[in-house]
């Protein structure tokens, strides 16, 4: 099949399912863009706290809390109590933007659906107009609006199911992330004594 058949089929299958599949289209990649992004931020935080664990584990306690702590402007050769809770600070702020990406994630998961039933709506409202117009002794009429019913609903649903995996995903990652970070915070703190000195 060459580009300008798969294209032909394409335009075909967004005429027949009418602007509601476009909208689905757009929404779903919106999500997709969105849970994408929300996968690099979880892996960004990750790579950070592991960064610290590894300065951490071989002994460079100051090492490991300025190199999470970098983002949040401190002067060289700040206590390790200031260093420690401004990166607790740099790393709850990167966690809670991701818990807000996750929201907007949750919200296109959420959207799809309906947008699939927007449509079912749409077509059964073609299908009557089809029957008021011409009665019920036309099959190949109604069968146009109710390919666009069955059309949009499968395509929301379709749509939908990678966002929910991507959401969960991300979710138990970022749960994950938030564990991780407070027995390493925990860890740096009982090892560190608040003395000052890695």
């Amino acid at each position: 099949m060459n580009p300008a058949d798969v294209i032909k089929l394409l335009l075909d299958f967004f005429g027949q399912g009418g602007w509601v599949m476009v909208l689905i289209a757009v929404v779903s990649l919106l999500a997709w863009r969105q849970g994408l992004n929300s996968w690099r931020q979880a892996n960004g935080i990750v790579k950070d706290l592991e960064l610290a664990r590894k300065f951490f584990e071989v002994g460079d306690g100051l090492g490991a809390v300025s190199g999470l702590a970098g983002e949040a402007e401190l002067s060289d050769g700040g206590e390790v109590k200031t260093l420690l809770a401004a990166m607790k600070k740099v790393v709850a702020s990167r966690l809670q933007g991701l818990e807000e990406s996750l929201g907007f994630l949750r919200t296109m998961a959420a959207a799809l659906p309906l947008l699939g039933l927007l449509g079912t709506v749409l077509g059964m409202l073609v299908t009557f107009k089809v029957i008021q117009g011409y009665g019920s002794g036309q099959p190949r009429l109604l069968a146009g609006g109710i390919r666009q019913a069955l059309l949009t609903t499968q395509a929301g649903l379709w749509a939908a199911l990678p966002v929910l995996f991507f959401h969960q995903l991300v979710s138990s990652r970022c749960r994950r992330v938030a564990a991780g970070m407070d027995l390493l915070f925990h860890q740096m703190e009982t090892k560190l004594g608040w003395s000052g000195k890695a």
